[in-house]
């Protein structure tokens, strides 16, 4: 039990990003191929696409900030001393 949590803990974000990562890729090569070949595209594909971009997003936000590797201006940090660099940091 512990090892699902450590897993689910580490790895849980990364798992759920790739599959609607993947599912995205899918339903958009639907509403593609429904749209030229059959000329009826699927309605609902689109706004799936939305959906899971939408929460991968969300997602991807905490991943970053456990992780520390979220956007940020290194030049600015850079010309900083490192006092004043760690209360950037916080």
């Amino acid at each position: 039990m512990k090892k699902i949590i450590q897993w689910m803990d580490d790895k849980l974000e990364v798992f759920i990003g790739a599959i609607f990562l993947a599912l995205m890729v899918l339903f958009t090569s639907l509403q593609i191929a429904g749209r030229y070949i059959f000329t009826a595209p699927f309605p609902w594909t689109e706004e799936m696409t939305r959906y899971m971009f939408v929460w991968m997003v969300f997602i991807s936000i905490g991943y970053a900030v456990k992780t520390g590797e979220h956007i940020r201006i290194t030049f600015v940090r850079m010309l900083l001393k490192p006092k004043w660099r760690l209360y950037l940091d916080i």
